[in-house]
């Protein structure tokens, strides 16, 4: 019998990714992208979700779709409930939520909830997708490079919002959001301290760095240390140009330096992967090296799309009936 086709996609708050999987091998064969939960400007998801599906759906009849993100969220297409950690990943695709839209399936993916380590309600949605193809690929034995799944893991996925995932046993036992990004992202656009068309695309350089130094050296006074961007330009101890790296640097410093205070993460702990866009990760990485604690970047990329496969899997779409 032919595999069944799959078109997965994670749903963020400010972007849309979308996947045509093979169904056998879940190999991404196609992608697309729209906008995000927030940027949706009046718009229906079900108008989006088939607009950017265009020509594939009427090509794969049949076609099993499967969304992880903040579609699933209050403010997306359907609030899917949260599941409560500790949680096996594999519960996760048992979790989602199905209903039929203009003659398809659709299964959404639900997030995670817990009470982190400085005792508060956090919550999750789509990086759980993509810790379910990490899983996987830690767990790989056949000389294709990967190190076997520890005892206990810490996974930082960056992002508008970073999470700081405590693994054991193949579970998620709970996990920490900074508000990284978006803090990035509204000062960026308001106020005085830097300005949007500077933001950092480049590798982390002396800038980044040196907010990352300063940061670590008193976490405490971050508010301080973010006036400070405006400051040094204004008394010309830094270029303009260099002062998002600047401010870059303070708060990826901040976000890491409470995070493994927090779970108590060391550089005897073990080795933190990172799963982001390259650019971030790699300054989450530079980041950690700074604090003695040893980091390898993956990209989120494939293991969104390899995520969406096989929560997909699990809900049956290897092969039609």
């Amino acid at each position: 019998m032919p595999a069944r086709p799959i078109v997965g996609g994670m749903w963020g708050t400010s972007r849309l990714a979308l996947y045509r999987l093979d169904g056998a091998d879940g190999a991404a064969l196609e992608s697309r992208s729209g906008p995000g939960v927030s940027r949706m400007l009046g718009a229906n998801f079900e108008d989006v979700l088939f607009d950017r599906c265009a020509g594939w759906l009427e090509q794969a009849p049949g076609a099993m779709i499967v969304l992880s993100g903040m579609v699933g969220s209050t403010v997306g297409w359907l609030d899917v409930p949260y599941l409560d950690c500790p949680v096996e990943l594999t519960d996760v695709a048992a979790r989602c939520k199905a209903f039929r839209s203009r003659g398809h399936r659709i299964h959404i993916v639900p997030g995670l909830a817990c009470t982190n380590a400085l005792g508060a309600i956090d919550v999750l949605r789509g990086e759980e997708t993509e810790l379910l193809a990490w899983l996987e690929h830690s767990q790989w034995a056949d000389g294709r490079g990967a190190a076997p799944l520890p005892s206990r893991a810490c996974v930082c996925i960056p992002g508008t919002h970073s999470k700081w995932v405590e693994i054991e046993g193949g579970r998620i036992l709970r996990f920490l959001t900074g508000v990284t990004g978006e803090m990035f992202d509204v000062l960026s656009a308001n106020g005085v301290l830097t300005s949007p068309a500077g933001a950092p695309v480049r590798r982390p350089g002396k800038s980044f760095m040196d907010g990352v130094t300063r940061i670590a050296a008193g976490p405490r006074f971050l508010l301080s240390h973010l006036f400070s961007v405006r400051s040094r330009v204004v008394r010309g101890q830094l270029a303009a140009e260099e002062a998002p790296e600047f401010m870059s640097g303070l708060l990826i410093g901040a976000d890491v330096a409470g995070a493994l205070a927090a779970l108590e993460w060391t550089g005897e702990s073990g080795v933190v992967p990172v799963i982001g866009a390259p650019e971030l990760a790699e300054r989450y990485v530079r980041a950690l090296e700074h604090h003695g604690v040893a980091a390898v970047a993956a990209d989120s990329e494939p293991l969104a799309s390899r995520g969406l496969f096989l929560i997909a899997r699990h809900l049956g779409g290897g092969r039609l009936a």
